[in-house]
This record gives structure tokens, sequence and C-alpha cells, in this order.
């Protein structure tokens, strides 16, 4: 396991080096100069604007920032010290660490990923787990057509119309953010999962719909193996054939799914902070692509980039855990 994971962190080397390569070009390249949106206010001369641009480095040719990204600038002339030593530069925006203005994101985000990530596994697996053992049936039709329609809808358009139900029209849950606004009092549990609810039903049902048909598909392939017969014959409860004999196994190629899911729920979460007012990492993002704070937008997706390949060893390990006959090699 240790030689393995060792293997598996090296190769992930150059795969970061040519995210943050690809990252690094299509910042450049990308419409837009952020210098004249920080001084969008026409007294500022082009003295000005060149001052900073030098302050920041962004003078220099593209193989020097790239490499006063990577490593920092030994002079001291630039202010990063390089994202190998964990510094991914100053926004330019707002002129504070990257860093710190994305470990105040990070927690917002994980509630919802995690919130959605929970909701899609619990009712995703129950609602396969009926849907096989019903094959055919009314409740097995309408589990397949509502996980197609959950698949389908987009997150916009379901977020709004849960807002207009749950919050305008009915009253029961907030409209939106994290907290109650103008709160002058401390803010229990309650009520933060009040503001849960609705951005997380709607990052989780998609997530949903694809965990409901995936453990369809494994339930009804392993309900016709051999050894489930055989505990049928032997007279056991369906209880005990179909969720310690057949469920059981049909989770482990499942479990294949979760790493790539966690970082698509976290990509997904854009959307439903934008539409729900949520401070977490998406709206970050969305706020500094809108004003070019590109060191912002290198961090996100730099940071994601590990969180992906993080994701994946994830996988192999739990495979290897709920599955003895698999082995890292």
């Amino acid at each position: 396991m240790t030689t393995y994971l060792i293997r598996r962190l090296l190769q992930t080397i150059p795969t970061l080096l040519g995210v943050t390569i690809i990252t690094f070009l299509m910042v450049q390249f990308s419409p837009g100069d952020p210098i004249d949106m920080l001084f969008f206010d026409p007294t500022f001369t082009a003295e000005d604007k060149e001052l900073k641009r030098q302050q920041l480095c962004l003078d220099r040719p593209l193989w020097q920032q790239y490499t006063f990204y990577m490593v920092g600038d030994w002079s001291g002339e630039c202010p990063n010290q390089g994202i190998i030593f964990g510094d991914f530069g100053t926004s330019i925006r707002k002129d504070r660490p990257v860093i710190e203005m994305y470990a105040e994101k990070i927690g917002p985000t994980l509630q919802l990923t995690v919130g959605a990530m929970l909701i899609g596994t619990v009712v995703g697996i129950s609602l396969g787990i009926i849907s096989a053992i019903f094959r055919g049936k009314l409740s097995d039709n309408l589990i397949r057509f509502m996980s197609v329609i959950f698949d389908a809808v987009p997150s916009f358009f379901l977020g709004i119309m849960l807002i207009i139900l749950f919050g305008v029209r009915w009253g029961i849950l907030p409209l939106g953010g994290m907290v109650p606004i103008r709160s002058s009092e401390t803010v229990n549990l309650w009520v933060r999962i009040q503001h849960l609810i609705l951005p997380t039903v709607v990052l989780g049902v998609g997530w949903i719909a694809v965990m409901s048909r995936y453990m369809r598909a494994e339930t009804l392939e392993v309900l016709g193996q051999d050894y489930v017969r055989t505990a049928k014959s032997k007279g056991l409860t369906n209880f005990k054939v179909y969720f310690k004999h057949a469920a059981r196994n049909a989770l482990i190629p499942i479990v294949v799914i979760i790493g790539p899911a966690i970082t698509a729920l976290l990509g997904g979460s854009v959307v439903v902070e934008r539409i729900f007012n949520w401070p977490g990492m998406g709206r970050m993002v969305l706020e500094a692509l809108s004003q070019r704070d590109f060191p912002v937008v290198m961090a996100v997706t730099v940071i994601s980039s590990v969180l992906v390949i993080a994701g994946n060893l994830l996988t192999d390990i739990l495979l290897v855990m709920v599955d003895p006959r698999v082995r890292l090699s």
C-alpha cells in the first residue's frame, strides 16, 4: 500500500505541472486586463497603471512570470514566493493573500458538497435497491422516470423554482445566504440548517439520479448470482437476502464513482452558490473571473486539480477496503 501511494503521488507531479502551464497560458491570453479593471477610475493615469504593473511583475516575459509563480522571485522584487511553498500570490482586486481567501470560502463550499453527497448517496442507493427489487413494477418505473428528470433539469432552473415555492410563496425556508441578513443575534444550528436545505437539495438531486441508476444496475446483476438464489432457497428473509447479501456486494462497483463525484459536486457548486447567494468558493471564482483577478482563478484551478487527483486516489483505496479481492500493485 505504501509503495503504491508513493508511486501514485510521484505520478501526479507531471500532471500538476501540465495543469499549471495550461491554466497560466489560458489566463494570460484571456481577454481583459486586470490592471485596467483595478484602475477603472479615469483619474488614474497611465503612469499609475504602469507602476502597479511593475509592482506585480506583470511587465515581465511570460516564462519569467510563470517561474515566479511556481518557485518565487529570489531577488525579492516580486511579491509571490511560489506555489511550491504554499504561496498562491496576492489578489489583484482585494490585495489579500489568495490562500487566505480560499481558506475562508472552502468551508461553506464543503458544507454544500458534503450535504449533497450524503443526500445523494443515501437516497440514491435506497432508490436503486428498491427499483431493482421491484423490477418492472410501478415503483421501478416511477423511480427510473424521476431519475431521468432529476438528471436532466438544470440546477439554476430547479434552484429558482424551489426559491419561488419554499421561499416566496410558502415562506418555509430562507431565500438564500448562509445566515440571516442583518442578524445581530447568535445564529443557532437550526437556522444554519434551514439555510442549507435548498442549496444542498439542488446540488444533490443530480447525484441522486446517477447513484440510483448505478445501484439499480449493480443490484440487478447481483440478484442473478448463484449465491443469492442459494440464500433464498435456505429460507432467509427478504431483508437478509436483499440487503445483507445482494446490496453489500452491489456497493463494491459504486465506490469507483465516489471520488470523481466529489470533484464534480465541487464544480457544480459554482452555479448553486450564485443562485442562493452562498458565500463559498464558487461565488469567489465567478467574482474573480468578472474582475480579471487572475491569481484567484489560478489558485482555485490548481487546488481543484489536486482535489481531483486526491479523489481518484481515495477511490482506489476505498475499493481495496470494500473488496478484498482487489490488491494494489
